[in-house]
């Protein structure tokens, strides 16, 4: 990886349609997801968060395996 270049968003396209995807297909659906969106947040999203860092790691290691790697959704 290498930083891009200033004002040239073209150079950041597939990172970001990356991330992107990512929090489509999995991270909405991981129980504490905040979202970019206030109003659409439940009211308690801080008591539902459940998982520590490396559980969430390794939830996504799975998800990657077994959706992303295999069709790109799940």
């Amino acid at each position: 990886m290498r930083p891009a270049p200033p004002r040239f968003p073209a150079a950041k396209g597939a990172v970001e349609r990356t991330f992107g995807r990512i929090n489509t297909l999995f991270a909405q659906h991981v129980a504490g997801y905040t979202g970019p969106h206030v109003l659409a947040r439940g009211k308690a999203v801080a008591h539902e968060a459940q998982f520590t860092v490396v559980q969430l790691h390794e939830l996504l290691q799975e998800w990657i395996t077994a959706c992303w790697q295999q069709s790109g959704t799940c």
